[in-house]
């Protein structure tokens, strides 16, 4: 798994931040509205106005803010201090989980958080049920698959932080095998290959990937350009094919 400085973290989730609630205690009595909102962002990470509002600031004060230039309005309801210094494509993942929770980054934006890829994507990658709508986009765009098979946002999915949101994102593994999937959206394989090598490099196990493949009913097609790849890459010493 990538990691990150403080305030960009991928890390295990606590409870609290699972819940969407503010570390630290609430701001002392007295505090104006934008010390309030500067003490809360000053963590780097994402806030829905939710829970800004949540924590005793003013509609207007968020506002006012924005205008003065000391937030950022990443996306509608979302927001994050001016001066933070995360990666705008970390921020732009946080971003969109926090307006829809329910999605799933996937592809080329969970290669990068699995450290399969070494740089994020120019879209963020998400997947959804089928019906359900993107959130409406911030400063960067989003590319949104829809899954309809019942274990597509279990199986192979992982929970992690990212600028202080939870973030559900494909494993290495499933990650591996929806890159093969969904290799036409990508202009071929070649993505996915290395993500393949990667993966193998690093530790991963060929097995996984097949049982990974069958869990999400992964096309045969889709299995069988696996397994070619799979016979021409070489496994890390000591691990099994």
């Amino acid at each position: 798994m990538r990691s990150f400085p403080t305030g960009t973290n991928i890390s295990a989730q606590d409870s609290i931040s699972r819940r969407g609630s503010m570390s630290g205690a609430r701001p002392p009595e007295g505090m104006s509205q934008r010390a309030m909102l500067e003490r809360l962002l000053s963590d780097g990470c994402v806030r829905r106005s939710a829970q800004l509002i949540a924590e005793g600031v003013q509609p207007q004060a968020i506002s006012d803010a924005v205008r003065a230039g000391v937030i950022t309005r990443a996306a509608p309801g979302a927001y994050h201090a001016a001066s933070t210094t995360a990666p705008p494509e970390l921020l732009a993942i946080a971003v969109a989980c926090a307006r829809a929770p329910r999605a799933v980054v996937c592809l080329l934006s969970a290669a990068y958080l699995c450290d399969l890829a070494d740089a994020l994507p120019d879209v963020t990658w998400l997947a959804l049920p089928v019906g359900s709508h993107p959130p409406k986009q911030g400063s960067r765009r989003e590319q949104v698959l829809h899954w309809s098979h019942p274990s597509a946002f279990e199986a192979g999915v992982i929970e992690a932080e990212v600028c202080g949101v939870p973030v559900r994102h494909t494993s290495a593994a499933r990650t591996v095998v929806d890159l093969f999937r969904y290799a036409r959206h990508l202009q071929g394989e070649d993505a996915s290959l290395r993500a393949a090598d990667r993966y193998l490099r690093q530790g991963g196990e060929q097995p996984a990937l097949l049982r990974v493949a069958e869990e999400v009913a992964a096309p045969s097609r889709t299995v069988r350009a696996l397994t070619a790849a799979l016979g021409d890459l070489q496994p890390a010493p000591g691990h099994r094919r």
